[in-house]
């Protein structure tokens, strides 16, 4: 159901982008690196990690600023932002297909290999560091999850830095693989860290520092007044941005454009109070996107 917009084999990597419908979706030696306007991934990919810090002033972006990253992290007062993608290929499919902002006099575009650069780099020291790679499924990708590189990446921080990295999340199960690759990540930050969280989204999330960590996302964004469209909610606070019983939704009326809630309704005993909640916090004409469990039960289903 894809059609194929761009391909070039680069001296680096082969680059892709795909169409769908009003959609382009990016890919780079058959790994997915994002698809555009995916406003939770971008959102999450920054902020989870950059309001952790009290006043971020030097930023490091390890890929990923074509997706729309270097807009987000531009909310905050920095200095400069070291952008680093070793292809530039991928900067001029950025420019081609996104209008996300790349050029900037806080910004600088270096096509370098990482690695190289931060074991070079002697001048300069960072208060975040955003690592958006793709799962370690190949050796060019595997040596940015490991001890040495976080050993010489860490000489390059400040005191109290903050240092993110994702890796794939499951909706409910992890297998032995995931499990395995999530604990070792976890793991070997924890050797160099103080402290490590992981904040589950639609990656799962590694923030590492040796400065306190928050969970409170929305209510750190609240208090910097740093704007954002996209808000996750659970029961459990471990889970989410922000406390939501779906039967009492903590919004004004008439809040959201769009509510996603995903099986959530099989598990809350006032269904009918749950929709009115979300119907309540929705814009007029808003949209909800609503999952449910099959209950095997039943011999028909019901259905509009």
């Amino acid at each position: 159901g894809q059609d194929i917009a761009y391909f070039k084999d680069t001296p680096y990597s082969k680059i892709v982008v795909t169409h769908t419908e009003d959609q382009y979706n990016f890919y780079e030696n058959g790994n997915f690196l994002f698809s555009e306007d995916n406003t939770i991934m971008i959102e999450e990919s920054t902020h989870y990690a950059m309001i952790q810090h009290s006043d971020p002033k030097n930023v490091l972006l390890i890929s990923g600023g074509i997706s729309g990253m270097i807009n987000e992290i531009l909310k905050y007062k920095i200095n400069t932002l070291d952008y680093v993608e070793q292809n530039p290929d991928l900067i001029n499919v950025g420019e081609l297909f996104t209008s996300n902002i790349l050029h900037d006099s806080a910004v600088s575009v270096i096509n370098k290999d990482a690695r190289l650069f931060i074991k070079k780099n002697k001048n300069k020291k960072y208060d975040v560091v955003l690592i958006n790679l793709p799962d370690p499924s190949s050796a060019q990708i595997n040596r940015f999850y490991t001890l040495e590189f976080f050993e010489e990446l860490k000489k390059d921080l400040n005191e109290k830095a903050i240092v993110s990295i994702s890796l794939t999340s499951t909706s409910n199960y992890l297998g032995e693989e995931s499990r395995k690759i999530n604990s070792s990540v976890f793991s070997t930050l924890k050797l160099l860290f103080e402290h490590v969280k992981i904040i589950p989204g639609g990656l799962n999330y590694f923030i590492a520092s040796d400065g306190q960590l928050t969970y409170s996302i929305i209510e750190q964004l609240e208090l910097r007044k740093i704007k954002n469209e996209y808000v996750s909610a659970d029961i459990n606070p471990a889970l989410a941005d922000v406390v939501v019983d779906i039967t009492n939704i903590p919004y004004r009326d008439n809040y959201f454009d769009y509510i996603i809630c995903s099986h959530v309704l099989g598990h809350v005993p006032d269904e009918p109070l749950a929709i009115n909640e979300m119907y309540r916090v929705l814009k007029p004409g808003g949209r909800a996107f609503i999952l449910t469990v099959i209950n095997k039960k039943f011999n028909n289903t019901f259905h509009d």
